[in-house]
């Protein structure tokens, strides 16, 4: 990419985001430009070559693209800071609860894409979803394409409502993950599995579970089915589950969160 990038508030994600873009060579580290208020952290950066700053409005005038990596609390401030340097720079947003409208009626630029990344962009595993306004050129999709899978698969959505769907599947779905991964630990060490040894069980017991849903075309569905023998132990917890309204308590989870994004997004 032929491109300078600008990476304002370069946090646990806007790091991510720079060491995918890094890594696979989409951009230069002379090219590249980050800034947050704290600096700490950002010396490996600094160490390639990278602009590391706390100057939002010189990162954003040295840059082709800007991404917005920072906390929604302080989104207003920042777009007050650099509207006046923005111009008609492509602006990439992952700040949940920012809409489109109102980063556009903040800078006076309408050429912004919203995104919906997760955790996993750490690993680059994320599943960023996301969406442009209209003024974004064929050309400009393609380069925030380009920006997203650096740091794993990336889907357009077809309207910006969409996002308020995605974020508790997606979005906050790692932390399911990670949910029942402490659940699988904290059992063993219940039934007396040392510690030491009930994470490793957890641990693998997901990342196994994971590489198999990524090597198979088989279902969801089918994979629970083949390791659910019948009159078996596994059998018996998955019952359970059912018993207990599992499937219910996650559906009702799931529609909160999507309660919960909406409101977030009226915000603004």
């Amino acid at each position: 990419m032929n491109k300078t990038i600008a990476i304002i508030g370069a946090g646990v994600m806007g790091k991510a985001i720079a060491k995918g873009l890094l890594a696979k060579k989409i951009v230069s580290p002379q090219n590249l430009f980050l800034t947050n208020i704290v600096l700490e952290g950002l010396e490996e950066f600094f160490n390639q070559g990278v602009t590391v700053s706390t100057d939002n409005i010189a990162a954003v005038k040295a840059a082709d693209i800007v991404l917005l990596t920072i906390k929604p609390q302080i989104m207003d401030s920042v777009l007050t800071e650099i509207k006046d340097v923005i111009a008609e720079k492509l602006v990439i947003s992952i700040a949940a609860g920012i809409s489109i409208s109102h980063m556009q009626e903040f800078l006076g630029n309408k050429k912004i894409v919203r995104v919906m990344p997760n955790l996993a962009a750490q690993v680059g595993e994320s599943m960023s979803c996301w969406i442009c306004s209209k003024e974004v050129k064929t050309s400009e999709k393609a380069l925030a394409k380009e920006i997203l899978t650096s740091i794993g698969k990336e889907i357009e959505l077809q309207d910006e409502s969409q996002i308020d769907i995605i974020t508790p599947i997606s979005g906050s779905g790692p932390a399911y993950v990670f949910l029942l991964a402490e659940l699988l630990e904290n059992e063993a060490i219940a039934m007396g599995i040392s510690a030491i040894d009930a994470h490793l069980l957890a641990l693998q017991t997901v990342i196994g579970s994971a590489n198999v849903l990524q090597n198979t075309n088989k279902s969801f569905e089918q994979l629970r089915l083949n390791v659910t023998s019948k009159g078996g132990v596994t059998q018996e917890v998955v019952q359970t589950f059912e018993e207990e309204k599992l499937r219910e308590i996650f559906h009702k989870a799931i529609e909160n969160g999507f309660k919960k994004s909406k409101q977030l997004n009226k915000l603004k």
